[in-house]
């Protein structure tokens, strides 16, 4: 009876024992878990705050050459009245290299036709004048496929796919010619429109 007594009582204190550890063990991963969310939530928020600031700096940074893009532009313009196409390719080439954001105003691309119109004379109107229901953007990829842009950077700059560009370009010699259109043959049109 002694020993099945005791063996009865080990087995009881064992189980009542390890229970206890199992629950003790519990409530250490919970308070680990709950120290754990809050380390988590710090790190989240960090991150966003982080992200954020980032975001400021970086279009903070994209607008301070906004202001010299008119004076490089005006500047050349007072230097050579009469732009030649290589000079205008290169006032054009100083222009974009400032320009890394979408956000240029009417203005800035109102002075930047103008300085093709001089440097092609009347670009603009005679490309009104196989299209006048030419919209801005398909002014703006115009004149930009005018300059040597590749369609990469006037995507960059315009705030459009490659694609969106090219297709821009297609769309845009169907309207003009009638004809099935392609980027190739519109950027060859573009080039003997002088």
């Amino acid at each position: 009876y002694r020993e099945v007594s005791d063996s009865i009582s080990r087995m009881t204190r064992t189980e009542a024992t390890v229970r206890i550890n199992h629950e003790a063990e519990k409530l250490d991963l919970l308070s680990h878990m709950k120290r754990l969310r809050y380390i988590l939530a710090l790190a989240l928020i960090l991150l966003v705050a982080g992200m954020i600031y980032m975001g400021r700096n970086i279009r903070a940074r994209r607008k301070e050459p906004q202001k010299d893009e008119v004076h490089i532009i005006t500047e050349n313009q007072h230097e050579e009245e009469n732009l030649t196409p290589s000079t205008a390719r290169q006032s054009f080439a100083a222009f974009l290299s400032v320009t890394r954001s979408s956000e240029l105003t009417d203005e800035y691309w109102q002075q930047l036709t103008e300085a093709i119109n001089k440097a092609y004379p009347d670009f603009t109107s005679r490309l009104y004048q196989y299209y006048p229901k030419l919209s801005s953007h398909e002014l703006r990829v115009c004149c930009l496929t005018k300059i040597g842009m590749s369609r990469t950077q006037m995507a960059e700059l315009l705030s459009h796919s490659v694609s969106s560009i090219s297709n821009t370009l297609s769309r845009l010699y169907t309207k003009i010619t009638g004809e099935k259109g392609s980027v190739q043959k519109m950027t060859e049109f573009l080039y003997k429109l002088v």
